[in-house]
Protein backbone atom coordinates (compact mmCIF):
# COMPACT_ATOMS: atom_id res chain seq x y z
CA UNK A 1 0.00 0.00 0.00
CA UNK A 2 1.04 3.40 -1.19
CA UNK A 3 1.25 5.76 2.11
CA UNK A 4 0.46 8.69 -0.68
CA UNK A 5 -2.66 8.14 -1.67
CA UNK A 6 -6.69 8.67 -0.80
CA UNK A 7 -7.12 6.05 1.36
CA UNK A 8 -4.30 7.82 3.93
CA UNK A 9 -6.16 10.94 3.56
CA UNK A 10 -9.36 9.33 5.07
CA UNK A 11 -7.44 7.25 7.21
CA UNK A 12 -5.36 10.43 8.96
CA UNK A 13 -8.42 11.78 10.72
CA UNK A 14 -9.75 9.04 11.84
CA UNK A 15 -7.07 7.69 13.86
CA UNK A 16 -7.00 11.52 15.35
CA UNK A 17 -10.60 11.06 16.19
CA UNK A 18 -9.78 7.97 18.26
CA UNK A 19 -6.41 9.29 19.59
CA UNK A 20 -8.79 12.61 20.90
CA UNK A 21 -11.91 10.32 22.08
CA UNK A 22 -9.45 8.21 23.95
CA UNK A 23 -7.46 10.91 25.40
CA UNK A 24 -7.19 10.35 29.31
CA UNK A 25 -8.95 12.78 31.51
CA UNK A 26 -9.11 13.81 34.88
CA UNK A 27 -12.12 11.93 37.03
CA UNK A 28 -13.14 12.94 40.61
CA UNK A 29 -11.32 10.05 42.11
CA UNK A 30 -7.79 10.89 40.87
CA UNK A 31 -8.63 14.59 42.61
CA UNK A 32 -9.97 13.77 46.07
CA UNK A 33 -6.55 13.17 47.31
CA UNK A 34 -5.31 16.77 46.25
CA UNK A 35 -8.39 18.71 46.87
CA UNK A 36 -7.99 16.55 50.73
CA UNK A 37 -4.17 17.92 50.88
CA UNK A 38 -5.03 21.30 49.88
CA UNK A 39 -8.27 21.72 52.08
CA UNK A 40 -6.23 20.92 55.12
CA UNK A 41 -5.62 23.24 58.05
CA UNK A 42 -1.74 23.77 58.16
CA UNK A 43 -0.33 25.36 61.07
CA UNK A 44 2.11 28.36 60.73
CA UNK A 45 4.81 29.36 63.59
CA UNK A 46 6.19 32.66 64.40
CA UNK A 47 9.12 33.37 66.62
CA UNK A 48 6.69 33.51 69.70
CA UNK A 49 3.66 31.45 70.41
CA UNK A 50 1.68 34.87 70.63
CA UNK A 51 2.60 34.91 66.87
CA UNK A 52 0.94 31.62 65.85
CA UNK A 53 -1.87 31.89 63.71
CA UNK A 54 -3.88 29.43 61.50
CA UNK A 55 -3.78 29.09 58.16
CA UNK A 56 -7.22 29.98 55.96
CA UNK A 57 -8.30 26.71 54.58
CA UNK A 58 -9.94 27.18 51.10
CA UNK A 59 -13.48 25.81 51.04
CA UNK A 60 -13.79 22.49 48.69
CA UNK A 61 -15.72 24.48 45.86
CA UNK A 62 -12.88 27.21 45.89
CA UNK A 63 -9.97 24.52 45.94
CA UNK A 64 -11.84 21.97 43.52
CA UNK A 65 -11.80 25.41 41.03
CA UNK A 66 -8.21 26.47 41.34
CA UNK A 67 -7.26 22.80 40.77
CA UNK A 68 -9.59 21.52 38.27
CA UNK A 69 -9.33 24.58 36.06
CA UNK A 70 -5.43 23.98 34.99
CA UNK A 71 -5.87 20.46 34.73
CA UNK A 72 -8.55 21.28 32.38
CA UNK A 73 -7.31 24.07 30.63
CA UNK A 74 -4.25 21.85 29.84
CA UNK A 75 -6.16 18.83 28.66
CA UNK A 76 -8.14 20.97 26.18
CA UNK A 77 -5.24 22.74 24.89
CA UNK A 78 -3.55 19.01 24.03
CA UNK A 79 -6.85 17.94 22.76
CA UNK A 80 -6.54 20.68 20.19
CA UNK A 81 -2.93 20.29 19.42
CA UNK A 82 -3.35 16.33 18.33
CA UNK A 83 -6.59 17.95 16.17
CA UNK A 84 -4.41 20.80 14.31
CA UNK A 85 -1.20 18.23 14.01
CA UNK A 86 -3.77 15.48 12.32
CA UNK A 87 -5.00 18.34 10.10
CA UNK A 88 -1.65 19.42 9.54
CA UNK A 89 -0.37 16.02 8.50
CA UNK A 90 -3.03 15.72 6.29
CA UNK A 91 -2.50 18.88 4.50
CA UNK A 92 1.44 17.83 3.91
CA UNK A 93 -0.17 14.35 2.19
CA UNK A 94 -2.17 15.90 -0.27
CA UNK A 95 0.65 18.04 -1.16
CA UNK A 96 2.91 15.16 -1.75
CA UNK A 97 -0.18 13.74 -3.59
CA UNK A 98 -0.34 17.08 -5.81
CA UNK A 99 3.72 16.86 -6.39
CA UNK A 100 3.54 13.12 -7.49
CA UNK A 101 0.53 13.77 -9.90
CA UNK A 102 0.94 13.93 -13.46
CA UNK A 103 -1.10 16.28 -15.07
CA UNK A 104 -0.47 14.86 -18.78
CA UNK A 105 -2.34 11.82 -17.83
CA UNK A 106 -5.72 11.31 -19.09
CA UNK A 107 -7.85 9.12 -16.23
CA UNK A 108 -7.64 8.60 -12.93
CA UNK A 109 -4.79 8.54 -10.54
CA UNK A 110 -3.59 6.70 -7.02
CA UNK A 111 -6.20 4.16 -7.91
CA UNK A 112 -6.64 2.19 -4.52
CA UNK A 113 -9.05 -0.32 -4.79
CA UNK A 114 -10.47 -2.60 -1.86
CA UNK A 115 -12.67 -5.81 -2.18
CA UNK A 116 -13.15 -8.82 -1.76
CA UNK A 117 -10.12 -10.14 -4.11
CA UNK A 118 -7.85 -6.68 -3.48
CA UNK A 119 -7.43 -6.63 0.00
CA UNK A 120 -4.78 -3.75 1.47
CA UNK A 121 -2.26 -6.48 1.79
CA UNK A 122 -3.46 -9.05 -0.10
CA UNK A 123 -5.72 -10.66 2.40
CA UNK A 124 -8.83 -11.71 1.68
CA UNK A 125 -11.66 -9.72 2.67
CA UNK A 126 -15.64 -10.43 2.47
CA UNK A 127 -16.70 -10.29 -0.96
CA UNK A 128 -19.95 -7.28 -0.17
CA UNK A 129 -16.88 -4.65 0.73
CA UNK A 130 -15.80 -2.86 -2.10
CA UNK A 131 -14.23 0.52 -1.95
CA UNK A 132 -12.79 2.33 -5.07
CA UNK A 133 -10.69 5.46 -4.57
CA UNK A 134 -8.83 7.91 -6.82
CA UNK A 135 -7.97 11.01 -7.71
CA UNK A 136 -8.30 13.31 -10.98
CA UNK A 137 -7.26 17.11 -12.24
CA UNK A 138 -10.27 18.35 -10.75
CA UNK A 139 -10.43 15.98 -7.55
CA UNK A 140 -7.09 17.02 -6.66
CA UNK A 141 -7.87 20.47 -6.32
CA UNK A 142 -10.88 20.15 -3.99
CA UNK A 143 -9.04 17.63 -2.06
CA UNK A 144 -6.04 20.33 -1.51
CA UNK A 145 -8.87 22.89 -0.46
CA UNK A 146 -10.85 20.65 2.07
CA UNK A 147 -7.02 20.29 3.52
CA UNK A 148 -6.21 23.60 3.76
CA UNK A 149 -9.17 25.09 5.19
CA UNK A 150 -9.65 22.52 7.60
CA UNK A 151 -6.71 23.55 10.23
CA UNK A 152 -7.49 27.02 9.32
CA UNK A 153 -10.97 26.09 10.86
CA UNK A 154 -9.26 24.59 13.50
CA UNK A 155 -7.01 27.66 14.90
CA UNK A 156 -9.87 30.04 14.05
CA UNK A 157 -12.09 28.65 16.73
CA UNK A 158 -9.06 27.99 18.77
CA UNK A 159 -9.78 29.83 21.79
CA UNK A 160 -13.71 30.27 21.44
CA UNK A 161 -14.72 26.79 21.46
CA UNK A 162 -14.21 25.37 25.40
CA UNK A 163 -17.43 23.56 25.90
CA UNK A 164 -17.66 19.86 24.14
CA UNK A 165 -14.39 20.60 22.89
CA UNK A 166 -13.97 17.03 22.21
CA UNK A 167 -17.14 16.16 20.64
CA UNK A 168 -16.29 19.46 18.54
CA UNK A 169 -12.73 18.31 16.99
CA UNK A 170 -13.69 14.77 16.22
CA UNK A 171 -16.65 16.33 14.44
CA UNK A 172 -14.32 18.53 12.30
CA UNK A 173 -12.00 15.58 11.59
CA UNK A 174 -15.10 13.56 10.46
CA UNK A 175 -16.53 16.28 8.35
CA UNK A 176 -12.66 16.25 6.93
CA UNK A 177 -12.65 12.48 5.90
CA UNK A 178 -16.36 12.97 5.24
CA UNK A 179 -15.78 16.00 2.35
CA UNK A 180 -12.19 14.19 0.85
CA UNK A 181 -14.10 10.73 0.73
CA UNK A 182 -16.89 12.24 -1.72
CA UNK A 183 -13.96 13.53 -3.64
CA UNK A 184 -11.95 10.54 -4.08
CA UNK A 185 -14.61 7.72 -4.28
CA UNK A 186 -14.88 6.87 -7.37
CA UNK A 187 -18.64 4.48 -6.78
CA UNK A 188 -21.94 6.56 -7.19
CA UNK A 189 -23.76 5.16 -4.67
CA UNK A 190 -21.06 5.90 -2.02
CA UNK A 191 -20.76 9.14 -4.03
CA UNK A 192 -24.23 9.92 -2.18
CA UNK A 193 -23.73 8.21 0.63
CA UNK A 194 -20.58 10.61 1.78
CA UNK A 195 -22.25 13.66 0.22
CA UNK A 196 -25.14 13.17 1.98
CA UNK A 197 -23.52 12.07 5.55
CA UNK A 198 -21.36 15.13 5.22
CA UNK A 199 -24.59 16.88 7.11
CA UNK A 200 -24.33 14.90 10.42
CA UNK A 201 -21.33 16.26 11.65
CA UNK A 202 -21.99 19.45 10.20
CA UNK A 203 -25.01 19.53 12.14
CA UNK A 204 -23.17 18.99 15.65
CA UNK A 205 -20.73 21.46 14.75
CA UNK A 206 -23.40 24.15 14.53
CA UNK A 207 -25.33 23.07 17.49
CA UNK A 208 -21.65 23.71 19.53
Amino acid sequence: MNIISPLTLLIVPLIGSLIIVSYPYLTDKDSTPLLAKVTSPVLLTGPTPSQEIRAFTLGRERSEELIQMPMTDKKNSNLKKIAIITSLVNFIISILLWIQFDSSYIGYQFVTEISGSHGLAGEAWPEFIQLNLGVDGISLFFVLLTTFITPIALLSSHNDIEKNLKFYLVSILLLETLQIAVFVVLDLLLFYIFFESVLIPLFFIVGV
